[in-house]
């Protein structure tokens, strides 16, 4: 009685598939690393590939041009992923693509394409709060996309206007960026942003339509709600810590906020202007509509007070009162500045004390266009 047996040795071969690599300016290349942390290839160029195994699990991990305050990878599918220094991916069945962008500066919204800007958009978490710098002096700004759909700063704005010849321009400023695009739109601010108190603040040649701005210093709002609308600097803020969120940032008074020397055009009928002092990417808030007070208002069900919840997170709006040469309502009342004009008047977002909301003015006080009030932007 015989029996054979027949023994087989096989040698299967991964299937390896070509993975595109795209990614922005802000990143010089990429690592793709094994599970053992074994370089499996280095992307230099946007738009090269790699050919890399079916069902393995590679880290990709992106060199920075800057430093990334808000990073994104999405797959051809639209997938994707927010904010993360490295980043995983699963081969798949077939080739692929792979998107990165990575943002460090308020202007680099200005700089994505189109489905770049989509994915950073639509991967950022709800609320959360990510930080970004404005190039123009290399501070740093909070924003966060909020409950009306669009992406906010979450800190009143701090820049110093400063008088350099053309130094506002298209690129670093949000001018030349509204209608009618103007890419070589520049801007020679006739005033720099006061540093100390200034009792002349509105005895200028003409009040209602000159630049004006006031840096009180790297200052907090103490979160306390005053007991009238008199409350000073002195008495409610306080040095800040770490967490911005509540500096009081500067003061503008309207023209200075639509980076104008001379806001005159914008004194009959009403409207909104096409430009402002945030940085590029960026405008002034409309008064009702998307990209509105009104609408964040409604959306975010934000109420003022002492119950109110409108200098809580996520939109942290601060009790900064206003400066006319001096401060006064600091703990009081907030007050932001919006794009629209009506007559020598414009409108605002103003909460008080008492629990009063508004997202209008009495257009017919001509002098509230030169008192300094607060800034904030929102994403064009």
């Amino acid at each position: 009685s015989y029996s054979t047996t027949l023994t087989f040795a096989a040698t299967a071969t991964v299937q390896a598939y070509p993975i595109t690599f795209n990614f922005n300016n802000n990143i010089t290349s990429l690592a793709i690393k094994d599970a053992n942390n074994v370089t499996k290839a280095t992307i230099t160029t946007s738009g090269n590939s790699a050919n890399l195994d079916f069902a393995s699990t590679y880290t990709i991990v992106p060199t920075y041009a800057n430093n990334a305050g808000l990073s994104v990878i999405w797959l051809d599918s639209g997938e994707g992923y927010v904010n993360s220094s490295n980043f995983t991916y699963t081969v798949g069945s077939g080739s692929a693509t792979i998107g990165f962008a990575s943002i460090s500066y308020m202007q680099d919204f200005t700089t994505l394409t189109s489905s770049e800007k989509t994915a950073v958009l639509n991967s950022m978490t709800l609320n959360q709060q990510y930080q970004l710098k404005d190039n123009r002096d290399q501070k740093d700004y909070y924003i966060s996309k909020l409950a009306d759909g669009n992406v906010w700063m979450t800190q009143n704005l701090d820049h110093d206007i400063v008088t350099t010849t053309n130094f506002y321009t298209y690129a670093n400023t949000d001018i030349g960026h509204g209608t009618t695009q103007d890419t070589s739109a520049k801007w020679t601010a006739e005033r720099a942003t006061y540093t100390t108190g200034n009792t002349n603040w509105r005895d200028v040649d003409n009040p209602y339509y000159d630049p004006e701005s006031y840096n009180p210093g790297d200052l907090c709002w103490n979160g306390t709600i005053a007991p009238d609308f008199n409350g000073t600097l002195s008495t409610y803020a306080e040095a800040c810590g770490n967490d911005k969120h509540y500096h009081i940032g500067n003061y503008y008074n309207w023209t200075a906020a639509v980076a104008m020397n001379d806001s005159s055009s914008y004194q009959v009928g009403s409207g909104n202007t096409d430009q402002s002092i945030c940085p590029a990417g960026w405008r002034l808030p409309t008064y009702s509509g998307d990209k509105s007070y009104a609408n964040l208002v409604t959306t975010l069900s934000l109420t003022s007070g002492t119950s109110g919840n409108v200098q809580s997170a996520p939109a942290y709006f601060t009790y900064g009162g206003g400066w006319d040469g001096e401060s006064h309502g600091v703990g009081g009342y907030g007050e932001y500045h919006s794009s629209r004009y009506a007559g020598l008047g414009m409108d605002v977002l103003r909460f008080d004390r008492d629990g009063s909301l508004t997202t209008n003015h009495n257009t017919a006080a001509n002098a509230l266009r030169d008192i300094g009030y607060s800034v904030r932007c929102v994403a064009r």
